[in-house]
């Protein structure tokens, strides 16, 4: 036996989540090649050409839509993204946040997000795209604002951290 009570034979390696992937991967393959069949082209009509192709794209990346589009997509990540390096300590030290409670809080976000999308598809389809941004913002700040506020302010807080394995004498 080896430490933690499992056998060499019993432990998980690498190459096992691997070979699984492997063989759903090959599994949709061959599902795929035998269960999607593609119409024939008829004879005598030509498909569209690579280079008509490249225009018709080159056309739609100069339109206003589309830039806007590739815009947000390229910085919303650089501004929606940033946050403290001190996020993760006040989370596990300050708040005390375990990690199960943090993954059921992720979940319940995940939730939240997909009820988002269900509504704008089913109410705000025809709403302005910026007030809807600036909605989504707005809320966000004000459901998490509570949470922070009692944190930071020092009314929920863990009132035993853990010590330090190392404490200076």
């Amino acid at each position: 036996m080896r430490a933690g009570g499992l056998t060499p034979s019993l432990s998980l390696t690498l190459s096992l989540p691997l070979i699984l992937t492997l063989a759903l991967a090959l599994a949709l393959i061959l599902s795929l090649i035998r269960c999607v069949q593609e119409a024939c082209v008829p004879k005598g009509t030509r498909g569209i050409t690579l280079r008509q192709y490249g225009r018709k794209t080159w056309r739609m990346l100069q339109s206003r839509a589309m830039l806007a589009v590739i815009l947000f997509n390229f910085l919303t990540p650089m501004v929606g993204y940033i946050s403290t390096t001190s996020g993760g300590m006040v989370k596990n030290y300050w708040a005390g946040v375990k990690n199960l409670q943090n993954q059921l809080f992720s979940i319940a976000g995940s939730a939240l997000f997909a009820a988002g999308l269900w509504l704008v598809k089913r109410y705000f389809l025809n709403y302005s795209w910026r007030t809807m941004l600036l909605t989504t913002l707005v809320l966000i700040n004000l459901i998490d604002m509570p949470f922070v506020f009692l944190t930071v302010f020092g009314i929920v807080r863990n009132q035993h951290p853990n010590p330090s394995p190392n404490p200076s004498p």
